[in-house]
């Protein structure tokens, strides 16, 4: 949903209990900069799909000392996972991550575009933001929405058709019916996890594809809405 976790304190926590952290830095590693070791990670993985290489592509960060039990077997990859290594998603991997690097200074532009969308966003009646605060932890490509009284799945269906790609639910569970795990997790109902939105937007995003996206959401919206209405 774009929040940023505290990481150092979970690490702080982890630690103290003798446990190993493994992170999960799919959503935030094309956006910010990570520090391992100054952060407390002691595994972190990472999806190439995230960066605009292809899918079947990522890497596993891991501490020397950590040993890992491999799942297929081989002698590939430091005996850790078997297989021909991709070469040519590999190279796709590699380029992505240099663009997207190369990327990091539009960061501020990127947060301000998201702030403007949000504003706009929260201007229609009945919808409510998930998770931090726009000024606080957030990555800042990311929008995660409550629209009440619409269920997700309609909306992102009939926004589709208009050329506006949203997502239902959360990142990791965005095609199934059933309420996100991780929305449920921070407090919503299960009425308010489906009827949830996830926006991302790209580096080629800009202030007119922002304002249209809105506007067609916000049409969408009223007409599932009086739809629901006529129907009761």
């Amino acid at each position: 949903i774009g929040t940023i976790q505290d990481i150092k304190s979970i690490s702080d926590v982890v630690h103290k209990y003798s446990g190993i952290l493994h992170v999960d830095a799919t959503q935030a590693y094309p956006w910010m900069s990570i520090d391992v070791n100054g952060l407390g990670i002691d595994m972190m993985s990472v999806s190439g799909q995230k960066l605009g290489a292809p899918r079947g592509i990522g890497f596993l960060y891991k501490r020397s000392d950590i040993v890992l039990k491999p799942s297929i077997y081989g002698s590939q990859q430091y005996d850790i996972r078997g297989g021909t290594q991709p070469t040519h998603l590999i190279a796709a991997f590699s380029e992505a991550l240099r663009i997207t690097r190369g990327n990091l200074n539009r960061i501020y532009d990127m947060t301000v575009l998201r702030n403007n969308m949000v504003n706009d966003l929260l201007g229609i009646d009945g919808i409510k933001l998930n998770g931090a605060d726009v000024e606080l932890n957030r990555l800042p490509n990311s929008i995660s929405i409550i629209v009440d009284g619409v269920k997700s799945s309609s909306l992102v269906a009939m926004s589709d058709a208009l050329g506006v790609i949203i997502s239902a639910g959360s990142a990791c569970k965005s095609y199934t019916p059933t309420p996100s795990s991780t929305l449920l997790s921070i407090g919503l109902t299960q009425e308010q996890a489906l009827s949830t939105i996830r926006i991302t937007l790209g580096y080629e995003t800009n202030l007119g594809d922002c304002k249209k996206a809105v506007k067609i959401l916000k049409y969408l919206i009223g007409r599932i809405r009086n739809e629901n209405m006529e129907e009761k």
